[in-house]
């Protein structure tokens, strides 16, 4: 502050003021006085100047420090109704006890509501009386505790209100300095709803496993199902296919049962006409040598050669009939030879025109292999004597890689491969007796053919050990 507002007067105006004395004369004493006054006050004008600056300086400082205090204030105003507001509107009940006595000094309105009490009915008791602990023992233990630890925590504690009404509650006390006051805040939380949610949370998870559990356990009886059907289709294939396989089989075995007996019809018929009127031939002569010749050599030596003759035809119709059955050839000098007596004789029986061509390490093949070979050409030939009117046949036999091969063609006028209509004819039968035999030592049996085209028979065997495992009829 100025000193002039203190009601102090300046020195200065003393000198320049129009109404004050007049200055005396020089000379004078007192004017040789006043310059050493004036001298000496100038220090402490200058002292007192500075004061002043000090002064306003210390003036201006208590003027922020009382701003501050007062801004102070208002935030603690502010955050003392912020904190009343949260206090009041909490979710959980809260309560504020004496540092001292451990007794209720405030409670919100969440509290109150949760005990039933109003709130001047809860002001100064402590927490045994109002059922959050069960006496006073333990209400006692609980405030030591909490004065040493600063914390404590209950994660399950039984509360009955005044109404009766039971709860479970999760109790966080603590200890703490506010504005250098002690203060012990207790936050009690209804953990019934939690505890519900965390029971139907079990509830769902358990209800998610056996969720999940059934869909892998529906996932596999499906996967089990489709497999099942998938068997079943199998089973249901291969029952079709066996159910056919036997019906080939049973129209095999009687389409086999009738060429026997017709063979045997033939067999017989040739036995009877040609064979039994050889030999009844015979029987004449020798009846006539035994009755006597008159004593004439010539005519005993003319019906000699007559039934010389008689006896080598028969002879001949039995080697006939052999070889039909098994040419003794096949066995004593091999396949190449027999096939070649084989195709001579078909030659001059139906003057159709054949040729053959084989390797000669064919001989060293199992005798398996050999017969199935043989007996694969005397039925393909016999076929197309019977049924292709054609010219000519050729009989190749080669080794390529793995197998033996044997080819059948003719120039004929070939049929429908696959025809129904030809199921009952001899020479399906043929077919379907070449490919049993060819099946039975492994290997692989086609026929080629197409009305108004050439016909081949293909044969493929195994050339190693395989053949020679089995044997052929």
């Amino acid at each position: 502050m100025p000193l002039f507002a203190m009601g102090k007067s300046d020195p200065r105006e003393s000198t320049t003021s129009g109404h004050r004395a007049k200055r005396p004369a020089a000379g004078h004493p007192e004017a040789s006085a006043r310059p050493r006054a004036q001298a000496d006050a100038q220090p402490l004008l200058h002292e007192l100047e500075v004061h002043q600056i000090g002064l306003e300086m210390q003036i201006a400082e208590l003027q922020l420090a009382r701003d501050a205090a007062e801004t102070m204030l208002t935030n603690l105003r502010v955050s003392e109704i912020r904190y009343r507001r949260l206090f009041e509107s909490a979710h959980d009940g809260v309560l504020l006890l004496d540092p001292e006595t451990g007794r209720i000094t405030d409670a919100n309105p969440f509290m109150t509501e949760l005990l039933g009490y109003p709130r001047d009915q809860l002001l100064g008791k402590e927490l045994f009386e109002i059922g959050l602990l069960k006496d006073e023992a333990a209400s006692r233990k609980m405030f030591q505790k909490l004065k040493r630890n600063h914390e404590i925590r209950y994660e399950d504690l039984p509360l009955e209100g005044k109404d009766g009404r039971q709860h479970e509650v999760e109790v966080v006390a603590n200890s703490y300095q506010e504005n250098g006051r002690a203060v012990i805040q207790c936050n009690i939380r209804d953990i019934a709803e939690r505890k519900r949610a965390e029971a139907a949370h079990q509830r769902l998870a358990v209800v998610t496993a056996s969720n999940l559990k059934l869909q892998k356990e529906i996932a596999r009886r499906q996967a089990v199902e489709a497999a099942l059907q998938q068997s079943e289709q199998q089973q249901s294939q291969l029952l079709r296919q066996s159910q056919l396989q036997q019906q080939r089989l049973r129209h095999l075995s009687h389409q086999i049962l009738h060429a026997q007996e017709e063979e045997r019809k033939r067999i017989s018929r040739e036995l009877h006409d040609v064979v039994a009127q050889a030999l009844v031939g015979i029987n004449v002569h020798v009846s006539a040598l035994t009755q006597g010749n008159g004593g004439d050599p010539e005519v005993l030596e003319r019906k000699i050669a007559c039934m010389h003759q008689v006896l080598e035809e028969s002879l001949d119709i039995v080697h006939r009939f052999a070889r039909q059955l098994r040419p003794a050839m096949l066995d004593d000098l091999g396949l190449i030879p027999a096939l070649q007596a084989f195709l001579k004789g078909f030659m001059e029986d139906t003057g159709v025109r054949a040729s053959l061509k084989a390797f000669g390490g064919i001989e060293q093949a199992s005798d398996a292999v050999r017969t199935v070979l043989y007996r694969v050409a005397q039925e393909a030939l016999t076929n197309v004597a019977r049924h292709a009117k054609a010219s000519r046949a050729d009989v190749s036999i080669q080794r390529l890689d793995g197998c033996i091969r044997m080819e059948i063609k003719d120039d004929g006028h070939g049929f429908k491969v696959n025809a129904k209509s030809s199921a009952r004819k001899h020479q399906r039968l043929g077919i379907l007796g070449m490919r049993e035999r060819v099946e039975m030592i492994g290997g692989t049996f086609c026929v080629e053919s197409a009305p108004g085209h050439p016909t081949t028979v293909r044969v493929d065997l195994p050339a190693g050990k395989e053949g020679s495992k089995k044997s052929a009829p």
